[in-house]
Formats: structure tokens, sequence, C-alpha cells
């Protein structure tokens, strides 16, 4: 009789542990499910150091039980970032993967593909290259004097400026003496654009003049428009 008991005993406890196993899975699965969000990630393979656009993103729902609280959930705060490392299609997006700044000017000619070239112009004088204040990622018109006439030329209406650089090849982020003028800027160009900085930098003097500093989303309205008059040109 004891016996019984015992066996009986044994067989009670292990369905009580099965189920409270099956009600602990159950209700971890029921929270998983409550806890499903919304993430952005890449649609494609994005390189480090891209411009992030929105056809670069998609969103998926996934179960957001024990989710990294780094990870983004709204493309807003994704387009107009720059890719802080190289991202694969399908890869989740997170705060660490992005950068509201430019890259180094070596990632950024690490991205050249054809479609844009980076072109060096000298910088004639204090005046012609803004009074040393240059910088990355400023967008700058180009103004032309030659044979004592100004012109401008609508096709360098809006230029991204890659560097500034000292006659030692320093970039202006980089030097330690501030006393030592800036020689030359690097801008990023179209090859059409180039030729047409080639004949001024032979032939004339190039004037720089800053149009817009800051926000890189803003930035990439002024060349989208410079990239529309380019194409109302060909």
């Amino acid at each position: 009789m004891t016996k019984i008991l015992k066996n009986r005993l044994i067989i009670v406890l292990l369905c009580s542990a099965m189920a409270l196993t099956a009600l602990l899975l159950y209700t971890g699965s029921v929270q998983s499910e409550a806890k499903k969000i919304t993430v952005v990630r890449a649609a494609g393979n994005i390189a480090k150091g891209d411009l992030i656009t929105g056809d670069k993103l998609e969103t998926v729902t996934i179960g957001g039980y024990n989710l990294d609280k780094s990870v983004l959930t709204d493309t807003a705060r994704v387009v107009g970032q720059y890719a802080a490392a190289d991202l694969f299609k399908g890869e989740i997006i997170m705060k660490a993967h992005l950068s509201d700044n430019l890259l180094s000017t070596g990632d950024r000619l690490r991205q050249l593909d054809g479609s844009r070239v980076a072109f060096s112009v000298t910088i004639k004088s204090f005046a012609a290259g803004l009074s040393d204040k240059l910088m990355a990622g400023d967008i700058v018109s180009v103004y032309v004097d030659k044979d004592k006439k100004v012109t401008f030329s609508p096709a360098l209406t809006y230029v991204e400026v890659l560097s500034a650089t000292t006659g030692k090849g320093i970039d202006r982020e980089q030097r330690e003496d501030e006393t030592e003028n800036l020689s030359t800027v690097t801008l990023l160009t179209t090859p059409e654009q180039a030729m047409l900085l080639t004949e001024y930098e032979n032939e004339a003097k190039i004037h720089l003049a800053l149009v817009y500093r800051g926000d890189s989303a803003v930035a990439k309205q002024f060349l989208d428009a410079q990239d529309k008059m380019l194409e109302g040109t060909r």
C-alpha cells in the first residue's frame, strides 16, 4: 500500500512539473507575442559611409522579448544618417551603426564609384577660401574671376566639400598649427563638373562661397537640386 501511494505521489509530482513547465512556456510565448515590435533593417547592402535614404530601409515586426534597447524602430531616425559600419541586407539597425556626421575623407574616397570624382582646387588667396573657414561637409558655390570679370556657372551652384587641406597635405581637422593656412579644397563632383573646374583652375581664380553647413539631410537637398540642374543641361 505504501509503495502504491509513493508511486502515485511521484506521478502527481511529475504531472505538476509538466503542467508548470507548459504554463511557463505558454506565458513566455504570450509575453513574447505581446512584446512584438517593428524594427528598421537594411533593405540591401549599405556600405560604410553611405548616406542612408528611405529606399535603403525596410521595417519588419519581430518579438521584442529581451531585444537590445539600441535597436531603432523609426525610419525617420535613420534616414539622413551615415552608415558607421558596413550593413548587410536584412541586418537590424542599431544606434551604433549610424553617424550624423560625415566620416573621414578616406572613408568618403573609398566610396567613389565613377559617378562622382574627388577634385582639388587651389585656394589662391585667403579670401578665396572663405578666410580659412571651409571644412568637410560644407556646401559651396563656385565663382570664377577671369580677366577681371566674375562669372558663375549653374553647374557649380551646390558642391560638397570633401576636405580642406594645408600645403603639407594635412586636413583642416587634423592640423596642429592653426597659423598654417589652407592651400587646397577637395570637392565631390561629377566628371562634367571636374572638367569645368580644370578649366577654371588653369585659366582663372576660383572663389568658394559657403551656402550651407549643418544637418546632412538638408545638405543632401542642395545636392539633389544640383543634380536636377545638371540633368537639365545634358
